[in-house]
């Protein structure tokens, strides 16, 4: 446990200088970066009259991939929206910036909590897969989306275009392949490797 607490500490050093080196370099060379961006937009619009002067100018505002959206983000969109002017598109199955402080639940909270002027439109008919396809990855997302934050509902199922009717493919197995690496490739023979093909 010593050894740990050791390994642990010298990471946190190692990371606290990169940090202060990597803020170093910006002012050296005048720059700022994404993070940086968000943070300076947000303490100018913390000033009432100029994030005022943003809401009137703006009739709409668009948000697309919100599952993304982080805790940073979402205060700068509520400093300049008005009640009912925000179109937010996302799929929380498809949030990949958690790196990034992707918040999905800020998406769900939303859902969840509607205001007044809140309409939600759910476009969950899968018009591509059929229906072994479908509930394969209804269960994947079940399991997967609700490790840490819930952020998963029966209500998020993907469903069967209505229309078409989908010939009964529950039968079928689904089979999950691992792709070969380059290094494996090679040693594969050429019935092998038509296997992967077909």
């Amino acid at each position: 446990l010593n050894n740990t607490f050791d390994y642990i500490k010298t990471l946190l050093k190692i990371t606290e200088d990169y940090r202060k080196y990597y803020d170093e370099l910006k002012k050296e060379y005048d720059l700022i970066d994404y993070q940086d961006m968000l943070n300076i937009a947000l303490d100018i619009l913390s000033d009432e009259s100029v994030a005022e002067i943003y809401r009137n100018k703006f009739t709409e505002i668009m948000v697309d991939e919100y599952q993304d959206t982080n805790e940073l983000q979402e205060k700068v969109i509520g400093a300049i929206k008005k009640d009912n002017n925000v179109f937010r598109v996302g799929d929380v199955k498809q949030s990949i910036y958690k790196f990034q402080n992707a918040k999905p639940a800020l998406m769900k909270g939303l859902i969840n909590n509607k205001g007044e002027h809140d309409i939600e439109l759910r476009l969950q008919y899968n018009y591509r897969s059929k229906a072994n396809i479908r509930n394969f990855s209804n269960y994947i997302f079940n399991v997967l989306m609700n490790i840490s934050d819930k952020a998963y509902s029966k209500r998020d199922d993907l469903l069967l275009n209505p229309i078409v009717k989908d010939k009964d493919s529950s039968g079928e197995v689904i089979q999950l392949v691992k792709i070969p690496t380059e290094s494996e490739d090679k040693k594969l023979n050429a019935t092998e490797k038509s296997a992967y093909i077909s």
